[in-house]
């Protein structure tokens, strides 16, 4: 199973999935999230959200275990989704 990661690339952000093949590139991190997100349930897995200095501060499952969102942060994916611009 691999899972879909939302990563920051130079300066913008790109989603990463099927283990570093195919990676997208995006202008904001919401933008990203949002792929993101449809990406891993599309796929049923979890999305991994970076922070600037690579540490995981998100995540969330899609798939069989649906463990819930873990966040570091204060906007949720869901925040996101709706695109209410936060972050």
């Amino acid at each position: 199973m691999k899972h879909v990661h939302v990563i920051h690339a130079g300066n913008r952000w790109a989603v990463v999935a099927g283990g570093g093949h195919g990676r997208e590139i995006f202008h904001t991190q919401d933008e990203a999230i949002v792929s993101g997100m449809e990406k891993a349930q599309r796929r049923q897995v979890k999305l991994f959200v970076h922070g600037r200095d690579g540490q995981i501060r998100e995540s969330n499952s899609y798939g069989q275990d649906r463990g819930g969102i873990k966040r570091g942060a204060s906007t949720s994916m869901m925040d996101r989704s709706k695109g209410d611009g936060r972050c």
